[in-house]
C-alpha cells in the first residue's frame, strides 16, 4: 500500500509496534507520496525499543519530503531504509530546523550505510546532519552524495568511527554545498585512523 497526500509518524509507538522490529500493517507500505507541513516525509523519533527498520524495508522510490530519525535509543542501523533512492525535499522554510536528512542522537546506531542508495548522486535541497550518534563505527553509506543546498554535517557521533582516507576525500570533495559549507569533525581526520581503519565496512 501507498501513504499518499502526508507522512509517516513512527513517534513513541513501541507499544504500536509491538516489538523490537514488528512493523505491523507498516510492513507493507511500498511508498510515502506527501510530507506534513514542516516538509518532512518520515520521521521516527522517540522510540525506546526500537531496534530496526526493516518492517519498512518494502518502502521504495524517493521520499518528496526530508527524513527524520532522532533519539531511538536502541536502533541499530537504517538498513531497512535501503529501497529508497532518494530524498527530493527539505523542510519547509518556515521550519527553525531546515534538513533533508536529519540522523540524530540514536545511541545505538552503528550503521547509516542504508542511505546509500538514497544519497547516491544526489544534491539535497538542504543539509544533511549526522550527529550524537554515539555508536557510529561508520561514515559508509554517506560517500556517493553529491551536495547540499545549504550545509553537511557529520559531528559529534563516536570518536572512533571508522572513515578511510578515500570516503573523507569523498566527503571533502563534496561539489555543490552552498550557505555554511561542509563540515566533518576535526576528530575524523583519516590520519588518526591509519593504524586502525583503511575501509569502512
Amino acid at each position: 500500500w501507498t501513504l499518499a497526500g502526508g507522512a509517516l509518524w513512527i513517534y513513541d509507538a513501541d507499544a504500536l509496534l509491538g516489538g523490537a522490529d514488528d512493523f505491523g500493517p507498516l510492513a507493507k507500505l511500498v511508498a510515502i507520496t506527501g510530507k506534513d507541513s514542516d516538509g518532512y516525509s518520515l520521521f521516527i523519533y522517540a522510540n525506546a525499543a526500537l531496534e530496526s527498520l526493516n518492517g519498512l524495508s518494502r518502502l521504495r522510490g524517493a521520499l518528496p519530503g526530508g527524513l527524520w530519525v532522532y533519539g531511538n535509543a536502541e536502533l541499530r542501523s537504517l538498513d531497512g531504509l535501503a529501497g529508497l533512492d532518494g530524498v527530493d525535499a527539505s523542510g519547509a522554510p518556515s521550519h527553525p530546523h531546515e534538513h533533508s536528512v536529519f540522523i540524530a542522537n540514536n545511541d545505538a546506531l552503528t550503521s547509516v550505510a542504508g542511505l546509500r542508495n538514497a544519497l547516491r548522486g544526489r544534491t539535497l535541497p538542504s543539509r544533511l546532519q549526522i550527529s550524537g550518534n554515539f555508536a557510529l563505527a561508520s561514515a559508509a553509506g554517506l560517500e556517493g552524495l553529491a551536495g547540499a543546498t545549504t550545509q553537511v554535517t557529520i559531528a559529534d557521533n563516536n570518536p572512533e568511527m571508522c572513515l578511510s582516507q578515500d570516503d573523507h576525500d569523498a566527503l571533502s570533495a563534496i561539489t555543490e554545498i552552498g550557505g555554511d559549507g561542509t563540515y566533518i569533525q576535526d576528530a575524523l581526520s583519516p590520519a588518526a585512523f591509519d593504524a586502525k581503519c583503511t575501509a569502512c565496512p
